[in-house]
C-alpha cells in the first residue's frame, strides 16, 4: 500500500500534480505598455510554482500571458502586430502564415477591459481564452514559446514590459 500511495505522489500512477489548467499558476510579473502616453494594456505572466522563466528566451510550460486590454481593438490589428513581431524577432519565418491563420480563426476584436490569454501546458500545447472562456488551442508544441517571445525575448520591443514579466522591477 505505501508503494502505491509512493506512486500517486510521484505522479507515475497517471496522476498528474499541479500546474495543470491556469488556476494552478503563480503570478511573476505585470508590467503595463503605453505608447506615446496611451494606456495599450497591461501584460500579465504566470508560471508553476516550482519552475523559472529565466531570460524568456525559451518559454515552456505551464506558463500564461494575460493581456488586459486598455482600449478596443480589432482582431486584424492584433494579427499585424503579432506578424510584424515575429518577422522583428526573425521568428516563425516558416509557420508564420499558418500559425497567423489559425490566429484568426480564434480571436476576437478586443474591447476595453477584455483579457485576452494564452496558456501553454506542460506538453507544449498553447490554448487561448477571453475572459476565462476559452477561444481554441494550436497544438504545435513551437507556437508557445515562439508567441510568448514577442513579450520576452531578450530583444523584444518594449524592454521595460519585458523585465516586469520577468519578474523585475
Amino acid at each position: 500500500m505505501r508503494w502505491l500511495v509512493f506512486l500517486i505522489a510521484m505522479g507515475v500512477a497517471g496522476v498528474t500534480l499541479g500546474c495543470e489548467k491556469p488556476a494552478d499558476l503563480v503570478q511573476v510579473g505585470e508590467g503595463k505598455l503605453r505608447v506615446w502616453g496611451f494606456s495599450i494594456y497591461t501584460a500579465t505572466s504566470y508560471r508553476c510554482a516550482d519552475t523559472r522563466l529565466g531570460d524568456g528566451s525559451q518559454v515552456q510550460g505551464p506558463f500564461m500571458l494575460s493581456l488586459t486590454y486598455a482600449r478596443d481593438i480589432d482582431r486584424n490589428a492584433l494579427l499585424d502586430a503579432t506578424r510584424d513581431q515575429w518577422q522583428r524577432l526573425g521568428l516563425a519565418k516558416d509557420q508564420g502564415p499558418a500559425w497567423l491563420s489559425a490566429l484568426a480563426s480564434l480571436w476576437p476584436d478586443v474591447k476595453k477591459g477584455d483579457r485576452l490569454s494564452l496558456f501553454i501546458d506542460r506538453a507544449g500545447q498553447s490554448m487561448f481564452y477571453l475572459n476565462d472562456r476559452r477561444l481554441g488551442e494550436i497544438a504545435e508544441p513551437a507556437f508557445g514559446p515562439a508567441f510568448a517571445a514577442i513579450w520576452l525575448h531578450p530583444d523584444a520591443s518594449y524592454q521595460q514590459v519585458r523585465t516586469a514579466l520577468l519578474g523585475g522591477s
